[in-house]
């Protein structure tokens, strides 16, 4: 079980729902060894379904999570459960940018040692693949854009802390562009999955400042927090600009320093 987003990255909080990506190594005529014999996707299959419901299931409670699984690969157009050379061949020659800066917070969460290890290679080699640069910094801006463009419920005085620019989610695209950008050379940027940490580590690595690290993570930090209580008074994340205002430039400056586009 790979999960990807906050539960990657360590950072779940109140309302998150989890981003998971099932993976399995059974050989095609693996068959299960109970008293009903089924091929062995077909029992990781049932598995996954089980293991959803459990998540989602209303009780006198509320449901104890929400599960989205469209970060497998082909998305929802793709098998629940696919197997691990599937999972690699696809990274390597049909996942798009985005899906790579995903793979960034993508964390192994449940399954064998075996496992474990060569998920972890994989990811390893997907994000420490060449990339061209210029290429790589329009993929995140043209994204991002998408993003915001569907997602923003920003007005002329309210702002929304994840989509606005400046926002939580300018934040993460930065710590992935990092990360892609600087794999290659510096392997150890993509040691950590939480935002923070990889700030941290970027710093170390030389791709930012010290007091760039700080100023991303204060800002998140901040932006989070805010977000913590809308969501516990069952409030849109959206606050007053001026609350803000420092954050949000803060990382606005260090996302044109880093992201702006040519014109030329």
């Amino acid at each position: 079980v790979i999960g990807y987003g906050k539960s990657g990255g360590v950072e779940l909080g109140y309302g998150s729902d989890l981003d998971l990506v099932f993976v399995h190594c059974a050989q095609d005529n693996d068959i299960t060894t109970g008293a009903k014999e089924v091929l062995a996707s077909q029992f990781y299959l049932k598995l996954a379904q089980r293991i959803l419901h459990i998540f989602t299931a209303r009780t006198t409670s509320g449901i104890l999570y929400e599960a989205d699984m469209r970060l497998r690969p082909s998305g929802n157009s793709g098998l629940m459960v696919v197997h691990i050379d599937t999972f690699e061949s696809y990274q390597h020659q049909d996942a798009w940018t985005w899906e790579h800066q995903a793979l960034v917070r993508a964390r192994m969460l449940c399954g064998s040692e075996t496992m474990k290890q060569r998920f972890y290679k994989i990811r390893e080699e997907v994000l420490c693949q060449p990339r061209d640069l210029e290429e790589l910094k329009i993929d995140v801006v043209k994204m991002r854009n998408k993003m915001r463009d569907h997602l923003d419920k920003s007005s002329d005085n309210l702002v929304d802390i994840k989509q606005t620019p400046g926002g939580l989610v300018d934040i993460e695209f930065l710590a992935q562009y990092f990360a892609l950008a600087n794999a290659k050379r510096s392997p150890k940027i993509i040691s950590y999955f939480d935002n923070t940490n990889m700030f941290r580590s970027a710093a170390r690595q030389g791709v930012i400042t010290e007091e760039q690290s700080e100023q991303l993570s204060n800002a998140y930090k901040a932006l989070r927090e805010i977000g913590h209580k809308k969501v516990l008074q069952q409030q849109d994340a959206i606050v007053e600009q001026n609350l803000i205002k420092s954050q949000l430039d803060q990382v606005k400056q260090i996302w044109h320093l880093f992201l702006e586009i040519s014109t030329n």
